[in-house]
């Protein structure tokens, strides 16, 4: 049974909660037809000097006045504030603030709307106050009105404006004022927070405590909580999709979408990132964006959650209000200021970071991490006990450790949703000896380091080790290079007598003159090893390959296969002829030859072959002579 409390202490309650930032609820959140521009409540900080604080994708805007809705015009942002109006020039943020002094009802401004003729509507305290951009004109309870405070603002197509009161449903036609009540029809309860107006032209009211009025022009119909399946009475926005969804957001229940038949209650279980939610707002390809109190805003493409909140850019993770612009950026009424977010923006990712360790602060390897949720994975932590997950999009996820005769403190730990990069989400483990124990694997390696000496370009050298496991068990494990030209095989195990083959190419190397090492890693559950590798790579070279002896260059040999004063290169043809015999004896490291034969005629086109002989090394090799 729901307590019943009065008008006044309901207003009261409403009161103190305005004036509370860390407080300020869902009361006065209010959605217009798409032809209306945006409208938002933001508990919020803009005012005067603002200045735009871009952060990538973001641009935050902070200031120190209290707003509380805001609607979208062209360039322009009209902000409701606790001290009145601002008209805010979003291309050059210059600002026009309007109080009372220039006719406006009230400078508490709950709520905006803007008609097709680009009338102004603005819903205070102390009635409604319409402004034609250059006259105000203000509607009290003296016309017609309901009640002088005005939560929420609609416009239907014919242009009539709907505004919802702590005493229930205005109507006004222009000309004449229609009051809904729950006297005078079956609206549920007079406190209305929020109003929307269908594609065939019912009006949903969001009351306070009551559920959710729907109203066809004749007939009333209440969902609540008891006859349907509304996750909670407290009402604080609503919107509706292209397929005529209704989405309603609730105080601390969640999100319910009713499609007509049937109610789908959204909630943190779900993905989304706070049951508290303030507003709604949906853009052009169907993603509803929900804005809560405290757990940023949350976005549902109709499958996958997303969170953003102030590790993304989010100016507070406060979000009283949504809005977005033609363009498709994003507007968010924030506890920390209007953030922004552009149109296009990647999805952002997280990472999940941590350590497996024993009660002494030992790291723990071969500890098995598994991640469940949005998305899966596993890692095996190494000797240093680490392991991480990355570029993990918002959702919920649990990480997992697990090791034979081991207990995890604690045993999981989850994220619901993971909205921020997560570090030192360490583990403590314990080894707990089993009755019958198992001697455990041990590793062995049967060299700690590979020399391959001398490689020659285009050369490959293969040797092999040999994993051993003189414990007990199986022994498994991965083998990784850190060097591209180290190639491993196989590079996983499971077997305790393993024969590993490791090849070097220098055909991947630097290819000059020197020594190239690496590493070879293998982790394990017996532990793990590391294998020095090393090779020296030696060539001999030309340039310009092709070689154009009229071109006025020599052909050039160079490469650590040529050492000064002891060089000797011979010349052939394809078919093993002799050409030319060329020697270094200048000191230099490199040989040139001009395109002569032992003769001195030049040489046809084609391909020749050389042999080179140093102290170094012994190598071959063939160039392509091209005249033109």
């Amino acid at each position: 049974m729901l307590k019943k409390i009065s008008l006044l202490s309901l207003r009261s309650r409403f009161y103190r909660m305005k004036q509370s930032r860390f407080f300020a609820l869902l009361f006065f959140t209010f959605y217009l037809l798409p032809a209306f521009t945006c409208c938002l409540y933001a508990a919020t900080i803009i005012g005067t000097d603002v200045t735009p604080a871009p952060t990538g994708d973001w641009v935050n805007y902070t200031n120190p006045n209290y707003v509380q809705c805001v609607g979208r015009e062209g360039n322009y942002l009209w902000m409701g504030t606790a001290g009145g109006v601002v008209k805010w020039n979003t291309t050059n943020d210059t600002y026009r603030l309007y109080t009372t002094i220039d006719g406006l009802a009230n400078n508490d401004v709950n709520s905006i709307a803007i008609d097709s003729a680009g009338n102004k509507w603005f819903g205070t305290n102390s009635g409604v106050s319409k402004f034609d951009g250059t006259n105000w004109t203000t509607y009290t309870t003296a016309n017609g009105l309901a009640d002088n405070d005005v939560n929420s603002i609609a416009i239907d197509s014919s242009g009539n404006k709907w505004f919802g009161t702590y005493g229930g449903v205005s109507k006004f036609d222009g000309t004449s004022w229609v009051t809904y009540s729950t006297s005078t029809s079956g609206l549920a309860n007079n406190p209305v927070v929020s109003i929307v107006i269908d594609s065939s032209g019912n009006k949903w009211s969001g009351t306070w405590s009551c559920g959710v009025s729907k109203f066809d022009g004749t007939n009333w119909t209440t969902y609540n909580t008891s006859n349907s399946g509304l996750v909670s009475n407290y009402v604080g926005s609503i919107a509706i999709d292209s397929s005529v969804n209704i989405w309603v957001t609730t105080e601390g229940g969640g999100v319910s979408k009713f499609d007509g038949t049937t109610w789908t209650t959204y909630n943190t279980a779900s993905g989304l990132t706070n049951n508290w939610v303030n507003s709604i707002a949906i853009d052009d390809s169907g993603n509803k964006w929900f804005g809560t109190d405290g757990g940023g805003v949350s976005k549902f493409d109709g499958t996958t959650w997303t969170t953003y909140n102030t590790a993304s850019g989010l100016a507070d993770n406060y979000v009283k209000s949504i809005a977005i612009d033609s363009a498709g950026n994003k507007w968010f009424g924030t506890g920390g200021g209007v953030s922004m977010l552009k149109a296009g923006a990647a999805n952002p990712t997280y990472y999940i970071k941590g350590y497996v360790k024993d009660s002494g602060g030992v790291a723990i390897s071969g500890v098995t991490v598994n991640l469940t949720g949005a998305s899966q994975g596993l890692v095996t932590t190494g000797s240093n006990g680490y392991y991480e997950f990355t570029n993990l999009a918002s959702g919920n996820y649990t990480v997992t450790p697990s090791k034979t005769d081991y207990s995890f403190s604690p045993a999981n730990k989850s994220y619901s949703p993971l909205a921020a990069n997560q570090d030192n989400q360490d583990f403590t483990g314990t080894y707990t000896a089993p009755a019958n124990p198992v001697q455990p694997s041990v590793i062995s390696v049967s060299a700690s380091s590979l020399d391959f000496g001398k490689v020659k370009k285009g050369e490959s050298k293969t040797q092999t080790f040999t994993i051993t496991n003189p414990g007990g068990g199986t022994l498994s494990g991965a083998i990784e290079s850190s060097q591209s030209w180290i190639q491993v095989s196989p590079s996983t195990f499971t077997a305790n007598s393993q024969t590993v083959s490791v090849t070097v190419n220098n055909a991947i190397l630097d290819q000059s003159k020197g020594q190239y090492s690496g590493t070879i890693s293998i982790t394990s559950n017996g532990g793990d090893s590391t294998i020095a590798v090393s090779v020296t790579a030696t060539c001999v070279l030309t340039k310009p390959n092709p070689y154009n002896p009229k071109s006025g260059q020599k052909l050039k040999f160079f490469g650590s296969g040529v050492v000064p004063n002891d060089t000797k290169i011979r010349i052939f043809t394809v078919s093993g002829k002799p050409v030319k015999t060329l020697t270094e004896s200048q000191g230099l490291n490199e040989i040139e030859w001009d395109g002569k034969n032992e003769d001195g005629d030049e040489v046809v086109n084609g391909i020749y072959l050389f042999v080179s002989e140093s102290p170094a090394e012994k190598s071959h090799g063939k160039f392509t002579v091209v005249k033109k």
